[in-house]
């Protein structure tokens, strides 16, 4: 059991999950203050109800993920221009209001490890084909070409690149599956639309590159 400092946001973080974080509020300006200055990480928490700005005390999700900061800028208005990357799940055992921020009794919260060899390699082949076609759609490689080996981090991976339209309750319930298989099992939707995006996306890429060919011709 630790003591955590709690940010609450309107978002999921999944474990190696990038996170970018605009900090303007002076009660979390402070939290990250005092993280940089004792090299901890914060607990980043889901809201369940109320406002990510300006609410004192939003009820919040009770599984989360610790965030270890890793770039921080200080721009000339005083907002700190933050990029954290999600570390390990936690559990919250009592929350504590003695601070102008959250914190937490937490406990970490390990895997349940198990995989199904045949749902994995399907997966993997699916996710590869889907960095593979956002490389085409975007023009660009892929930040991050590793396929994860273990059924866990692979669904993590999955999930995390659903974060911008998928359900919010939804991907909660996948964080707090510490079960891999069936945290792997779980994302096979989100798999499935991510790859029928980037597909689409990369065919009318391929398009359009074909009819600037023809024209330049």
């Amino acid at each position: 059991m630790t003591t955590l400092r709690l940010f609450p946001l309107g978002t999921i973080l999944f474990p190696n999950m990038i996170l970018p974080l605009q900090v303007f509020e002076e009660r979390y300006k402070i939290l990250i203050a005092n993280c940089i200055e004792d090299a901890t990480p914060f607990g980043v928490v889901s809201i369940k109800s109320g406002n990510e700005v300006g609410d004192p005390s939003p009820e919040i999700h009770m599984v989360g993920t610790t965030a270890k900061i890793n770039k921080t800028i200080f721009d000339k208005n005083g907002v700190i221009l933050l990029e954290a990357l999600g570390v390990q799940r936690f559990q919250i055992l009592e929350i504590i209001n003695d601070k102008p921020y959250l914190t937490a009794q937490v406990k970490p919260l390990n895997e349940i490890e198990s995989s199904n060899v045949i749902l994995l390699n399907e997966m993997q082949k699916s996710f590869e084909k889907f960095l593979q076609n956002s490389e085409i759609a975007s023009g660009s490689y892929a930040f991050n070409r590793t396929i994860p080996k273990q059924s866990g981090e692979l669904a993590d991976r999955i999930a995390a690149k659903s974060i911008a339209f998928w359900d919010k309750k939804k991907l909660q319930l996948i964080l707090e599956n510490l079960d891999e298989e069936s945290r792997l099992e779980d994302v096979k939707p989100i798999m499935n639309a991510l790859s029928q995006f980037a597909e689409s996306e990369a065919k009318e890429k391929i398009r359009k590159l074909k009819a600037e060919s023809i024209h330049l011709n």
